[in-house]
């Protein structure tokens, strides 16, 4: 319903003399670890980078690396046909499950459900055993092959033996379970291949199962002490032997509240404690050397392997940058956890110490390290190192520190040439992680439907207007995550507003923020403000104005507590008006809901 002049002129009135609250929080400790509080914190404001331009840096680097549209030079993705994309392994050429696996939990976390499912649909189609060009002879039912051909028909490679290459990677298949059972969060579940939660229950079960093993083949969790074999196969003696950066305690945590099988959750639970022991049994055997360095890999005790058998070995290398990410993140997500899983506490000693050795030699960092300290390559390691080891300025104690590897992460440009596949891969989840953007996305997270206000349409009960101007709300373009629709608002004059009413007041309880996504047009910066009125009809009292600035050419997303809102009892209406006065260019407004 239009607002009447007595109410616009009461709204006008208050703008001019209330004082407005910043939606963009100040970076700060997590409390009780971010899994728990919900707030995941842009770390870039310490080094003065503000909410708008820490999500365009994020957008550009999504856009250059994970979209079609990237620079020929710079992206990894390749679309195929109109349904399905695969990551290229640039230096190889090759498809593998560590590269798919990665992009999805990107797109998930860049809400890019579409590119998501190409992704997915590929690595259903083509990696997952059986599939349409294997049947993989009974092994590795559920588990995704490691790499197979870039070219159609997109079939798997053979061994120097003769025999066909079936093998998974364990990260691959713990990214894309997480990755769909986030999807299934965030998102919902579709049908099909698309029912995420259960195409993540399919895996996660065969991720532990040792029921149906075939010759030869191993399962990826060790039942014996719940940690990730290096590859699930006694070929070369490589399921005895440990990688450093495959074991992810922050995944199987989140496995433990949200696998869909519930009897299998107090053996996730169990896999968390014994990935964060084994780390600290890593750096106690490599005899406590107190700079951070984790070896690529090790013996299932933690201790140094015979041979060098497993990727860089007993030394740091390309896939030891990794550990320090995981260390970091499952530390910010889980800090606090009340099932007192040793040795969290230890994990941000770990990170002062490594980012606190490698400080004074960040801008050229080695890119292999022997455990001792001492440089094992000539070549420095670029991108994926800096970022993975920027990772953890999420929770170092030195603020000095911190900054100086906020600002290496941040100036750090995006890889060119045959190398950038891995690179780009790592630098895009680190600048995530530091970003805010690299979330849990929990299944109890899940919304009721009447909490969404705007999803590629209103929902029901739910009506869009403009206080003067006019309102498309099946806006093709833009709309967020490249498809779908959006709400388009052009004012009409100053002061203006975009007006969601519901029929009926939406009762408050339980609900404690607005979300909401705003595209700030072809230029400039939109400069408004949000706010709540308990009536449809935009009759009662608005509530506290939060500042919203959406710059143009990009999405950025919005999550106002209500309580900076006038923590109202009932929402009836819910406006985005100009704070300027003047008559401003178009927006767009996607994904609005109560959460």
């Amino acid at each position: 319903m239009k607002l009447t002049r007595r109410v616009l002129a009461h709204v006008i009135a208050l703008l001019l003399g209330v004082a407005t609250v910043l939606t963009t929080t100040p970076a700060h400790a997590a409390s009780g670890g971010a899994a728990f509080t919900g707030t995941y914190d842009n770390f870039f404001q310490h080094i003065g980078k503000t909410q708008a331009e820490t999500d365009q840096r994020v957008q550009d680097l999504y856009n250059a690396i994970y979209t079609e549209n990237g620079p020929a030079d710079q992206r990894i993705y390749y679309p195929v046909g109109s349904d399905m994309a695969y990551i290229l392994s640039t230096h190889d050429g090759d498809v593998r499950s560590e590269g798919m696996s990665y992009a999805m939990m990107v797109a998930l976390q860049m809400d890019d459900r579409s590119r998501f499912d190409k992704l997915w649909k590929f690595s259903k189609t083509y990696m997952q055993c059986p599939n349409v060009n294997t049947d993989c002879g009974g092994r590795y039912d559920g588990l995704f092959i490691w790499h197979v051909d870039d070219q159609a028909p997109y079939g798997h490679f053979t061994l120097s033996s003769g025999e066909p290459e079936y093998t998974p990677a364990p990260d691959g298949d713990i990214y894309f379970a997480t990755a769909l059972l986030m999807a299934s969060a965030r998102w919902g579940d579709g049908s099909g291949i698309f029912d995420y939660r259960a195409q993540a229950s399919t895996i996660l079960n065969e991720l532990k199962d040792t029921s149906d093993l075939q010759s030869g083949e191993l399962s990826i969790f060790n039942p014996d002490n719940k940690l990730v074999r290096f590859i699930p196969t006694w070929i070369e003696g490589s399921g005895s032997l440990v990688d450093t950066s495959y074991q992810l305690p922050g995944f199987y945590e989140y496995w433990s509240r949200n696998d869909p099988t519930a009897s299998n959750r107090s053996y996730w639970n169990e896999a968390a404690g014994a990935a964060r022991t084994y780390w600290r049994d890593v750096l106690d055997k490599a005899g406590n050397q107190g700079n951070g360095i984790f070896p690529d890999c090790t013996k299932q005790d933690g201790g140094p392997l015979d041979q060098y058998s497993c990727a860089s070995g007993y030394k740091q290398g390309a896939d030891g940058w990794r550990t320090i990410q995981n260390v970091a993140f499952d530390y910010y997500w889980y800090n606090g956890d009340d099932d007192g899983h040793a040795p969290l506490a230890a994990q941000r000693t770990w990170a002062d110490q490594l980012l606190g050795f490698m400080r004074p030699q960040r801008n050229s960092m080695a890119g292999e390290w022997y455990v001792n300290g001492t440089p094992a390559s000539d070549w420095t390691g670029g991108a994926g190192q800096a970022l993975m080891y920027a990772s953890a300025a999420s929770v170092v104690s030195d603020t000095g520190t911190r900054d100086d590897f906020l600002r290496l992460a941040w100036d750090y440009p995006v890889t060119t040439g045959e190398w950038r596949y891995y690179h780009s891969s790592l630098h895009m989840l680190g600048f995530l992680h530091l970003a805010g953007k690299y979330k849990a996305y929990d299944i109890g997270d899940q919304q009721p439907s009447g909490t969404a206000v705007y999803t590629d349409g209103l929902a029901s009960g739910w009506r869009a207007e403009a206080w003067n101007g006019t309102v498309d709300t099946a806006a093709s373009s833009p709309a967020y995550g490249g498809s779908g629709t959006s709400v388009k608002m052009t004012p009409g004059s100053g002061w203006d507003a975009l007006s969601f009413s519901s029929s009926t007041p939406v009762t408050a309880g339980g609900l404690s923020r607005v979300v909401l996504r705003v595209h700030g047009g072809d230029s400039g910066t939109r400069q408004l403000q949000l706010m709540i009125n308990p009536a449809a009809d935009g009759s009662g009292t608005w509530g506290t104005r939060v500042q919203i600035d959406a710059p143009a050419g990009t999405w950025t997303e919005f999550s106002v507590p209500l309580s900076d809102l006038g923590s109202p009892s009932t929402i009836g209406a819910i406006a985005l008006q100009d704070r300027t006065g003047q008559v401003a260019p178009a927006f767009n407004v996607d994904d609005v809901r109560l959460t």
